[in-house]
């Protein structure tokens, strides 16, 4: 790149908002002088519209010209061509330590939440629930004020289910502390799962009714190997920093008993999901014996807990879950205090090795450790936010909000701000995609499918449905109508929220089924719910000028959001979705020989995966390769559908120009394939990337363009990439 390239490139990330003003300038000057009858007749309002349109495609090509790095070959490596400067642009110097198109899309989301949230609460434009919502926010705002009690508060907490052996010292008696009852009392009252509980969703065999999942705690760090390997180890001292830090902060340990009780906490945890495996002391004890960073604010925020579907489906009943691990388990004494009384229909039991590793666990640990562990992760639901700097306050309290009421802050942001045109666009979108679907399995591109296979794939298909998540028919008055939210008492407000949770959990499982509502998952991205056979599309990736405007080409909408949805259709038919049926219930329709394709190629992708290298290291073995057929056959379809759209609208409209972007010498074929590689820009720390590949289900963005575009012969037709070059192996890997 020439000295004058650069200098242009940063002027251009250093004056982006300026595009629009010099943009505006620029048309304003080239608008040709008209005749008095001629001005009249040219409508104001359209003339704003055509500039509008004008500044918004300048702008919108500037960004991808800025992300890119031109001067690197497309065929050598197109992660690289299209996303080369993105890092530049956008480094990962804060909370939290990554960015890329979703962040970006998340914060401009969050802006808007703000000044909702922000704004005075009003009858005319609230309802009730949407009061409650922004008193619970402002509690949060004003947690200083809850914090002259924080410590009083937490011990409160801890005292309605015992006492925890950190803050009794030598006054703690072990002979009265009985774990299965603490943890049972704490589901019941506040609906945390902590070590050992139940679960009620959905029944994947059969979606009309709820079923009792026995499960164990979701495992804290997302990931067993984040608990074991080399590679992970700072990661594991910054989270037992944080534990020792939120110790002292909330129950006021001195330094060195907090660190003691983290590290015995962080140990227990380790065997607990892992089994008997050395602690970090151990292992330092053992390197100095010649045998065998810093990133506190990245481990702080903790995930909130994401259950999903159940881990098995080994189907039993309470009594034989109790002549099976009585007298180490009593899982009826568990159920009568968690539920209120034992049920009587089938559950779903533990899985096995889960169980045996959990009593064992159980029995080796002093009984000390145990009760620290769970009073920590009971005190962890009401952890006061901590800002690093000013303005990071509002960014935690509306993190924390959306932890409890996300479906009504998306609902919020549609009623304020939705496009309806947009929204029927989208329903456009999704009907050609659905449509050209139609046509690949019908076709010969998928030979491979026995008819039997092909003609269930295809009924299935046709239920499929994708809806909007705006949430407008939500009765949120019924779920919320009990909760009582004070505007200064943030913890007491945790409390009341958990508590109605806990009620409503357990009356899930006499109630039929509801449409799947992990509410904060929703609004991130689209979402393929294999039990309803259903697509959501969040409201969040519907704003304007990310990957959707009206004046944008079809090939930048078709290469983002047409992607997205593919990704998630595509989902129905991965190692998940085609082993359930179009009712969304689990049942085996797949032929042997059309299996047996399907795992040959399914062992293509995990052996071409796991040759990338990602931090330094070879990107893991997934136990799932289902987010790799995704997308693969996500862009395979979305592309297919842009060809569909594209031919049916060169028959309609002579002019196909807007298909261009200005100042980018790209055909529309290019440019699509150019939207889809730039949804994946990203910037992570390097002392987050092994954590990263480690815990997602998802390879990391670059390999989510690299992977699939190197197994379309579509995209080295279009930027001529030939046979043999790092994006065209001769290798392919193909499902759908």
């Amino acid at each position: 790149m020439t000295i004058f390239r650069k200098i242009e490139m940063e002027m251009r990330h250093l004056l982006l908002i300026a595009v629009w003003a010099i943009c505006l300038i620029g048309l304003a000057r080239a608008i040709p002088a008209k005749s008095a009858t001629d001005s009249k007749s040219k409508q104001p309002q359209q003339q704003q519209q055509v500039i509008t349109k004008d500044i918004a495609r300048y702008a919108k090509a500037a960004e991808i010209r800025n992300y890119m790095d031109e001067s690197h070959d497309p065929c050598g490596n197109f992660y690289t061509f299209t996303c080369g400067n993105y890092y530049r642009i956008n480094p990962p110097n804060k909370l939290p330590y990554q960015t890329n198109t979703f962040q970006t899309i998340s914060n401009s989301l969050n802006r808007k939440v703000s000044e909702l949230l922000n704004r005075p609460r009003s009858t005319e434009y609230d309802t009730e629930t949407d009061m409650k919502v922004k008193r619970f926010f402002e509690s949060c705002m004003k947690s200083n004020y809850t914090r002259i009690w924080y410590r009083a508060n937490m011990v409160k907490i801890i005292g309605e289910f015992g006492k925890m052996p950190a803050l009794e010292g030598d006054r703690w008696r072990e002979e009265d502390f009985d774990w299965l009852k603490t943890v049972a009392e704490i589901a019941y009252k506040y609906d945390t799962r902590i070590i050992l509980g139940h679960f009620i969703q959905v029944d994947v065999a059969n979606n009309t009714v709820n079923r009792l999942s026995i499960l164990m705690q979701d495992i804290p760090l997302e990931s067993t190997s984040i608990y074991v390997d080399e590679v992970h180890r700072s990661f594991r001292e910054a989270r037992v920093h944080v534990m020792a830090k939120n110790l002292k902060l909330a129950l006021a340990l001195d330094d060195k008993l907090a660190k003691k009780t983290a590290r015995e906490i962080f140990d227990f945890e380790t065997k607990l999901f892992v089994g008997n495996v050395e602690s970090d002391e151990e292992e330092e004890e053992q390197q100095a014996n010649g045998e065998g960073g810093e990133e506190e604010e990245v481990a702080e925020e903790d995930a909130e807990e994401d259950d999903n579907s159940p881990l098995h489906l080994n189907l039993t009943t309470i009594d034989e879950m109790q002549e099976k691990y009585m007298p180490q388990l009593d899982i009826k004494r568990l159920l009568n205090i968690s539920l209120g009384y034992v049920p009587s229909d089938e559950v779903y039991d533990l899985i096995e090795d889960d169980a045996e590793n959990l009593i064992t666990t159980i029995l080796q640990t002093p009984r000390r450790i145990v009760a620290n562990y769970i009073f920590y992760y009971l005190i962890d639901q009401f952890l006061l936010p901590e800002p690093k700097q000013s303005g990071d306050l509002e960014t935690l309290c509306i993190r924390r909000t959306k932890n409890h009421f996300a479906k009504v802050m998306d609902n919020m942001v549609y009623r304020q701000f939705a496009s309806n045109q947009t929204q029927q666009d989208v329903h456009n979108m999704w009907q050609t995609i659905k449509t050209t679907f139609h046509s690949v399995l019908s076709s010969d591109k998928l030979k491979w499918m026995h008819p039997d296979t092909r003609k269930y794939a295809l009924e299935k298909l046709q239920t499929i449905n994708m809806e909007i998540n705006t949430y407008e028919n939500s009765n949120f008055s019924e779920e919320f109508g009990p909760l009582e939210i004070n505007q200064i008492d943030y913890i007491g407000n945790k409390k009341n929220i958990l508590a109605l949770r806990a009620k409503q959990t357990r009356a899930k499982l006499h109630e039929r089924p509801k449409p799947y509502d992990d509410a904060e998952s929703l609004s991130f991205t689209p979402v393929y719910i294999t039990t309803e056979n259903l697509i959501k599309v969040p409201v969040s990736v519907l704003q304007p000028y990310f990957l959707w405007s009206d004046f944008y080409p079809n090939a930048l909408k078709f290469g983002t959001l047409g992607f997205l949805m593919s990704h998630e259709l595509i989902h129905g038919f991965d190692e998940e979705g085609r082993a359930h049926d179009k009712h969304g219930n689990k049942h085996e329709w797949w032929d042997q020989s059309s299996n047996d394709y399907f795992a040959n190629q399914t062992e293509c992708f995990n052996k071409q995966y796991t040759k990338f290298v990602y931090g330094g290291h070879n990107l893991p073995e997934l136990d799932s390769q289902s987010e790799n057929i995704a997308d693969n056959g996500g862009i395979r379809l979305a592309y297919d559908a842009y060809l569909r759209w594209y031919e049916d609208a060169v028959r309609t409209y002579s002019n196909m120009e807007g298909e261009l972007m200005p100042r980018l010498n790209y055909t529309s074929k290019q440019l699509f394939f150019i939207s889809y590689g730039q949804l994946w820009c990203s910037a992570t720390h390097p002392a987050l990337r092994n954590f990263v590949s480690s815990t997602d289900d998802h390879v990391p963005g670059k390999y989510r363009v690299i992977g699939p575009l190197k197994n379309l012969e579509e995209f080295s037709k279009e930027f001529n990439c030939p046979v043999g070059s790092y994006m065209n192996p001769k290798k392919k890997c193909i499902i759908y």
